[in-house]
C-alpha cells in the first residue's frame, strides 16, 4: 500500500535478532541451535520478499546448554545479559544472504556505572566492520540509547541505564557519560576518514 502511494518509498521492519548457539552434545549442537533460529525468525521469513531493507536489533546471544554456566560480571550487563560482540557479526552474516541494505537499529547495554559501554561499542563496531568487509551491506548504526529511558519489555521501568546521556528522572537533568565522548570521538574519526577519501577522489 505504501509503495502504491509512493513508489520510491523505502519500506522495511525491524527484527530483534538473537544469536542462538548450543553447547549440549557436539553432534547435535547445530541441530538444536538451528531449531531455535528457525522458529525465532518465522515472522522475518514471512515478510522477507516485501522489504526494501532489514532493521536489525542485537543485544546478546542465547546459549542452549545442559550445564550450569556462570558468566563473569565483566561480561554481563546490569540486566544479566551476556556481552557477546561476536554475535552481531554472526547475525549480520546470516541476514546478508537476503541482499538487502541493513540498518542496525538497536545495539547497547544497561550499564549504570558506564564502565563497560566504551568497550562494548568499540568491540561491536569492530565486528560490524568485519561483516562489512565480507559483503554485508550495512547502511547505518544506531546505538541504544542516546538517553536513559523507560524500558517497556517486561515492564522493567526506569532503572536499567542504557543511555549515553544520564537522566535524573526527578529533576530531568541530563549529563553526558564518559562513553558519550568516547562514541563522539569514534564518529569524528570516521568523519575525518570519509572527508580524506573524498578529497582523494
Amino acid at each position: 500500500m505504501i509503495h502504491r502511494l509512493r513508489e520510491n518509498a523505502q519500506v522495511g521492519f525491524v527484527n530483534s535478532f538473537v544469536l542462538y548457539e548450543a553447547d549440549v552434545w557436539k553432534p547435535i549442537n547445530g541441530i538444536i541451535a538451528g531449531f531455535f533460529r528457525y522458529f525465532s525468525r518465522y515472522f522475518f521469513r514471512q515478510t522477507k520478499n516485501r522489504n526494501d531493507f532489514i532493521g536489525c536489533n542485537y543485544y546478546s546471544r542465547r546459549l542452549i546448554t545442559m550445564r550450569k554456566r556462570e558468566i563473569s560480571l565483566d561480561k554481563r550487563t546490569d540486566l544479566g545479559w551476556e556481552i557477546y560482540p561476536e554475535g552481531i557479526y554472526s547475525v549480520l552474516m546470516e541476514i546478508k544472504k537476503y541482499n538487502l541494505p541493513i540498518y542496525i537499529t538497536e545495539n547497547g547495554l544497561a550499564d549504570a556505572s558506564d564502565s563497560k559501554r566504551e568497550k562494548f561499542i568499540q568491540d561491536h563496531l569492530d565486528w560490524i566492520l568485519k561483516a562489512m568487509d565480507e559483503g554485508a551491506n550495512i547502511r547505518g548504526y544506531f546505538h541504544w540509547s542516546l538517553l536513559d529511558n523507560f524500558e517497556f519489555p517486561e515492564v522493567r521501568g526506569f532503572w536499567p541505564r542504557f543511555g549515553l546521556i544520564a537522566v535524573d528522572f526527578k529533576t530531568f537533568e541530563r549529563k553526558p557519560r564518559k562513553s558519550f565522548y568516547s562514541y563522539k570521538k569514534i564518529i569524528d574519526n570516521q568523519k575525518a576518514i570519509i572527508l580524506a577519501q573524498e578529497k582523494m577522489v
